[in-house]
């Protein structure tokens, strides 16, 4: 070939394309629930998590896919018998062989794997008692026709190192002590006891069985901080949960009927990330300080809410607290939001 014809001779470039993340499937875990399954835990031990449906309990090992061990089964001999079904489970957070899982009639029952290979005997309950069932304002111990669906817990999490637990039903947010069962719960936040009296139109617009989750933040530890102080003893600061309108409720772990709605911003963006400190956020006239939490009293956030249309159509019903930083994700229809401090 002559020069000229090299010369014209053009090679294509290589071009390295951008990383692109996807999601692969690594394992399939199939053939061991009957029923849809409604709440999956991992282990602290790394090896085994459990999956659960309405009335049983699977312990799966992470490398072994074709075999498993039913832990709770709480399935009548005869089905006309069943009055309650499990809602979710929860793994403690360093101790691998105690779990906890809540049912339909808001019981919360503590089980250990040591005791016997069927935790079909639980070794600690917790219940909140009918005086506890409504506002501290409201007729809470009226037994009412929606007491035992908005009784029923959709969500529980142990918190801090696993000495409290965390859970949702459809009108609160409880904390509960371990070490004190039997006694109910040490702290009770309401989220939106405005739209009691319309508990009717919800149910009839299946609304009223909406599964809201809930979340706590990661750790708090701070030299100032004393032994008897709220954070230091639960081992979080702040509790979180979704609600209507798109909104959701963050609260102070040691004041037990207070916190105000924090409103999702707008926007067609899949992530946002919403700075606080410089300007507090503003609903319905009232503020809310740079860390989200409302320092207005119950009356003053239930009275602001009351005015305000509820839309029962947009609702947040899953969020996750980050373990080490500021920063809340919650989801709403299609798209992701982070909030942070």
């Amino acid at each position: 070939y002559g020069s000229g014809a090299a010369a014209s001779l053009r090679l294509p470039r290589l071009r390295k394309p951008k990383g692109v993340l996807t999601a692969r499937n690594r394992r399939v875990f199939s053939n061991a629930h009957a029923y849809h399954i409604n709440s999956l835990s991992s282990n602290c031990d790394g090896e085994t998590f459990l999956s659960s449906d309405d009335l049983r309990i699977i312990l799966w090992n992470l490398e072994v896919a074709h075999q498993a061990f039913n832990i709770v089964d709480i399935k009548p001999t005869n089905m006309e018998n069943l009055t309650e079904v499990i809602t979710t489970t929860d793994f403690h957070p360093s101790s691998c062989s105690v779990f906890g899982y809540a049912s339909s009639k808001g019981c919360i029952r503590l089980s250990d794997m040591r005791e016997r290979a069927l935790c079909d005997r639980h070794a600690k309950v917790f219940e909140a008692s009918q005086g506890t069932g409504g506002s501290a304002n409201g007729n809470g111990g009226t037994k009412a026709f929606f007491s035992e669906i908005i009784a029923s817990i959709t969500d529980m999490k142990f918190v801090g190192s696993g000495r409290f637990i965390l859970s949702r039903d459809y009108m609160s947010l409880k904390l509960w002590d371990v070490a004190m069962d039997g006694r109910g719960p040490i702290a009770t936040y309401w989220i939106h006891e405005h739209i009691r009296p319309r508990l009717g139109d919800l149910y009839e617009s299946d609304n009223v069985f909406d599964k809201f989750e809930c979340c706590a933040s990661g750790g708090y530890h701070s030299p100032r901080t004393s032994p008897t102080d709220a954070s230091s003893v639960i081992g979080t600061r702040y509790l979180c949960t979704g609600s209507y309108s798109n909104l959701f409720r963050v609260f102070d772990a040691k004041m037990a009927l207070s916190g105000a709605p924090i409103e999702m911003a707008e926007s067609s963006a899949a992530h946002q990330l919403l700075e606080s400190s410089k300007q507090p956020n503003r609903y319905n006239g009232q503020y809310l300080s740079a860390n989200g939490v409302s320092k207005l009293n119950a009356q003053a956030s239930e009275k602001s809410l009351s005015g305000v249309p509820m839309d029962f159509q947009s609702k947040v019903l899953h969020l996750a607290w980050h373990p080490h930083r500021p920063v809340v994700a919650a989801a709403a229809t299609n798209s992701l939001y982070l909030f942070a401090r």
